[in-house]
């Protein structure tokens, strides 16, 4: 029962993300394990505000990757998430099949050091997962002669939810590195 529940939980959880994100929720696009970070150093000073609208344009439409749609805070802070499709429950199709994103992105310019950074951040979702599943993988250890089946269950959880989530992963992080270069091209061309 315990395992049913923390499961519906992370569900809850999704259910509840994807509404947060939907509606530009600021204290949500703060939150989450910072799991990417990169920076690129400017070659004008000081740095000019980065327009959301702008950014979407710059960053154009990709038959290989999803459209991302950038949210202005302030001047110098954006938050960015890919685009939802209405009818896919948040999955992301691209080029080689379809995904559930891994991260949502905070784009700051820092007009003191001529820095732009980009950091991801895991979507809630991925960490109530893990409660189940560690949960599950204990109470099916208890179990008499179960150790084979706790090797088959691992299996099964990598192929169904780790290996997915890497290969999520590095398609996302292809896509945050093209945000900060085209940001630093943007205000270098300024």
């Amino acid at each position: 029962m315990v395992i049913e529940m923390l499961f519906l939980f992370a569900i809850a959880v999704a259910v509840v993300e994807a509404m947060l994100s939907h509606k530009w929720n600021l204290p949500y696009f703060r939150s989450g394990l910072p799991v990417y970070r990169q920076s690129r150093q400017a070659a004008v000073a000081p740095l000019p505000t980065m327009d959301a609208t702008e950014l979407e344009s710059l960053m154009g439409d990709s038959k290989k990757y999803p459209r991302l749609m950038f949210r202005q805070v302030d001047g110098d802070f954006l938050v960015f998430r890919e685009a939802f499709l209405p009818s896919s429950f948040s999955f992301k199709y691209t080029g080689i099949g379809w995904y559930q994103p891994a991260m949502h992105g905070n784009l700051t310019i820092d007009p003191t050091r001529s820095r732009i950074e980009v950091i991801g951040r895991l979507n809630w979702s991925h960490l109530a997962l893990i409660p189940a599943f560690a949960v599950a993988l204990v109470s099916w250890s208890l179990e008499p002669a179960s150790i084979w089946f706790i090797m088959v269950m691992l299996g099964v959880f990598s192929v169904i939810y780790v290996v997915p989530l890497a290969f999520t992963y590095l398609i996302q992080r292809k896509l945050f590195a093209r945000v900060a270069d085209v940001a630093a091209e943007h205000v270098n061309a300024a």
